[in-house]
């Protein structure tokens, strides 16, 4: 379940962009960037990168190392997330003991959030089994 909980935070991570404030000029990528200028940073993007995951597209629970931006990364790393780590591997565990049948309702839609930046469901209709 660990690896799972870390491929699902690889490949559909909760946050999905993030933003960071140039301390000096700078260039980046050949665009240049000066002192005090926003950068926001796609999380997303990173964590599908081809250059650092293999096969970067597929979702794969047997895939290592863990090293995604699910909960961001350095000083500005998710203070909670050991504790949502936790609380996902126990908690999706336990359903999938208790369903383990369940499967997408092929009659409905899922539907996402409408939030900027931060990815999750709003409905993911189940048949339970």
């Amino acid at each position: 379940m660990p690896d799972a909980v870390e491929e699902m935070l690889r490949h559909d991570c909760p946050i999905t962009e993030t933003a960071r404030i140039a301390l000096q000029d700078l260039e980046f990528g050949g665009c240049p960037v000066r002192s005090g200028e926003t950068l926001t940073l796609s999380l997303s993007a990173a964590n599908h990168d081809p250059e650092v995951f293999d096969d970067a597209d597929k979702f794969d629970i047997r895939r290592s190392p863990h090293n995604h931006l699910g909960f961001g990364s350095g000083i500005h790393v998710c203070l909670g997330a050991p504790l949502a780590r936790m609380e996902s591997q126990i908690g999706i565990g336990r359903f999938i003991e208790r369903y383990p049948n369940a499967r997408l309702d092929p009659t409905q839609t899922p539907q996402r959030r409408a939030l900027p930046f931060f990815r999750g469901f709003e409905t993911l209709p189940l048949l339970l089994h």
